[in-house]
């Protein structure tokens, strides 16, 4: 099952995770956001869901009902597959779910983390940038990194 990413503010958090429903959120605004859909939490990717991609290269990214806690922040703990071919995106999506699972998640989970419970995937269409940026506000001073085109993090 997957629903569109317009129609995902609908749906809220709780089933869709914090970043589907607040891209939604921003899409339905008028921000500028790449169209996509969101496999919900609970739910699988359908092999008759794929067709509907159409071509094209695709972002998987993960939109956990924990991600981005109070509290607490998973950022960077779980997958993100960036360029993916339309053929590869449930392969992509069972990886990208699968990453809660990894142990550097359950360690944060046990340490700062909560329940963490609940993870969502959202598919979007790909965009390629010309310069990326990460933005850290650390000591009340903001570093940014940048690099040409996209940039890929691992662990």
């Amino acid at each position: 099952m997957i629903i569109d990413l317009i129609e995902a503010a609908e749906q809220g958090p709780a089933r869709v995770g914090g970043k589907a429903a607040t891209l939604a959120v921003l899409a339905r605004a008028g921000f500028a956001v790449p169209e996509g859909f969101v496999v919900p939490v609970g739910s699988d990717l359908e092999e008759a869901e794929i067709g509907r991609l159409g071509g094209g290269r695709f972002a998987v990214r993960s939109s956990a009902v924990a991600e981005d806690l109070p509290d607490a922040s998973f950022a960077g703990l779980y997958e993100t597959f960036l360029n993916v071919a339309a053929a590869d995106v449930a392969d992509a999506v069972r990886r990208c779910r699968a990453s809660a699972r990894a142990e550097r998640v359950s360690a944060y989970r046990r340490t700062d983390g909560g329940t963490g419970d609940g993870m969502a995937v959202l598919v979007q269409r790909m965009v390629f940038s010309v310069i990326s940026c990460d933005f850290w506000d650390g000591r009340e001073t903001m570093r940014s990194e940048y690099v040409p085109g996209m940039s890929f993090a691992r662990e």
